[in-house]
């Protein structure tokens, strides 16, 4: 829309210059908006209606054209391209150039009355959690070891206590997402939920996850 505006004045100077020469205002407005750049030179290095007529009848006259561009029109032309121009800036600055928000989300916020580190853990151990499911074990590993986030364990522990975790829902997720890669038996599925190498669920909890995961 920006643009087809923008043509539309532009335009407005080569079908000035060719009103002037008698040739139709309307025609070389429509042909300047579609072609400004070949429409402009022609319009002025174009005879005058008059004198292209006498030319033809074999009166020559000396008359120069006239190609003067009524100063109204030219300010009309420059004032809607500037118009247009301070438009897209203040479009784009208001698009682009939104300052940023430094305001933690609730999700993100350190919980009130957990030090430094442990409300760190907190954060950590719920982006965690929001991906996948976790045993209480195997989140607390997770936080805590060299290959994880590296938590000092003990606070990697207070962080996961304070959560308010459902660790049977957790075991059910779990194994879907098991489930969801590979063929599992029941057996099978136990075991990895509850090994020390696997998800390290209590037998219990791994239990209940396979049977509602529909395993057993």
């Amino acid at each position: 829309m920006e643009v087809l505006i923008f043509a539309v004045l532009l335009g407005l100077i080569p079908a000035a210059i060719a009103s002037k020469k008698g040739r139709s205002f309307g025609t070389w407005w429509f042909f300047g908006a579609m072609l400004f750049i070949v429409a402009l030179p022609m319009a002025l290095m174009m005879k005058p209606k008059d004198e292209a007529a006498s030319s033809k009848s074999g009166n020559k006259t000396n008359a120069r054209p006239d190609n003067h561009v009524p100063g109204w029109l030219v300010l009309i032309v420059f004032g809607g391209i500037g118009v247009w121009i301070y438009a897209q800036v203040n479009e784009s600055g208001g698009s682009g150039s939104v300052s940023p928000s430094y305001s933690s989300s609730p999700a993100q916020a350190a919980p009130a009355g957990l030090s430094g580190p442990v409300g760190n853990a907190v954060r950590s151990a719920k982006q965690y959690l929001s991906v996948q499911g976790f045993s209480r074990n195997g989140l607390i590993e997770q936080l805590s070891s060299d290959y994880g986030d590296g938590y000092n364990r003990g606070d990697a522990t207070a962080a996961v206590d304070s959560l308010n975790i459902d660790w049977n829902k957790q075991a059910v997720r779990s194994a879907q997402q098991y489930l969801s890669i590979q063929g599992f038996s029941c057996k099978g599925l136990i075991e990895q939920l509850s090994s020390s190498a696997g998800d390290k669920y209590t037998t219990e909890q791994a239990t209940y996850g396979a049977r509602q995961a529909g395993a057993c």
